[in-house]
């Protein structure tokens, strides 16, 4: 064995320096917590950012005993995209079940917005004194759907249409009263014979009131149907019949006379 020598003070100092280096070094990528994989080791890797649009299962579970609104990544306003008719029909049924008004009524618009007619039986199955917060919505969209389904289904629609607004005419609530209006307005918006033909009937529904017989008959008048003639001349001997009114209700009475006028002249032969 060759003789051991005592190392020199300033290779200590070297070696010192150099074994310090090498933990500090070690320490720094350990408190760094990145691996050759780029996988966070020490510290958490912080929470990806909300998506711009929800998802619709995460918003509606946390509704206790809500049940699952659609599928998951799904937010309300996509529902519809990428699936088959039966598929569509089946999610809008479910949605109808949701219990968050808002996410129910997107749920109403997207199946609009895409086109999905075949989601028509679902809505015309409605009650809508069962749903009054999304009740304008699904009569605008069997207006909107129907117009753009054409033929049968396009009747359908405007039976439905004519059908709840004698329903509601005869209820009483104030989401009632509303919804005659928007009812009188999707019926003109569907303009087909059949929607005209419901609108000129319910011309002749005590049931409704002055100002909405009004607007059936401005939006009878747009269509021009001649079937709608023999019931605004019923509308306008009514007027004509009524005797001066005070206030606000004069007021209805006198715009209702100058639209039976304009309709008169619309429909001369």
């Amino acid at each position: 064995m060759g003789d051991r020598r005592t190392p020199s003070p300033v290779v200590v100092a070297v070696a010192a320096v150099v074994v310090v280096a090498g933990l500090v070094a070690g320490g720094f990528a350990l408190f760094s917590g990145k691996t050759e994989s780029g996988a966070s080791r020490g510290v958490p890797a912080a929470a990806s950012p909300v998506p711009a649009q929800a998802s619709a299962v995460e918003s509606h579970e946390a509704s206790p005993g809500a049940p699952a609104q659609a599928s998951a990544g799904q937010a309300p306003s996509q529902a519809g995209q990428g699936q088959g008719s039966s598929d569509r029909a089946a999610a809008l049924r479910d949605a109808l079940t949701w219990t968050d008004d808002a996410q129910r009524i997107d749920a109403i618009e997207a199946m609009m917005n895409v086109g999905a007619v075949e989601t028509l039986p679902v809505l015309e199955e409605v009650q809508l004194r069962m749903d009054p917060e999304a009740a304008p919505t699904i009569i605008h969209a069997v207006s909107v759907l129907g117009k753009k389904a054409r033929g049968n289904d396009e009747r359908q629609a405007a039976q439905t249409l004519g059908r709840w607004l004698h329903d509601e005419s005869g209820r009483v609530g104030a989401d009632a009263r509303g919804n005659v209006s928007v009812l009188v307005d999707a019926l003109g918006d569907l303009g087909s014979h059949e929607a005209a033909q419901a609108l000129a009937d319910s011309l002749d529904d005590d049931g409704l009131p002055l100002h909405v017989q009004t607007l059936a008959v401005q939006r009878l008048t747009e269509l021009g149907d001649p079937a709608a003639k023999a019931a605004i001349d019923r509308f306008s001997a009514r007027l004509a019949a009524m005797p001066p009114l005070e206030g606000i209700d004069e007021s209805l009475r006198t715009e209702a006379v100058a639209v039976a006028n304009a309709a008169e002249d619309r429909f001369q032969p």
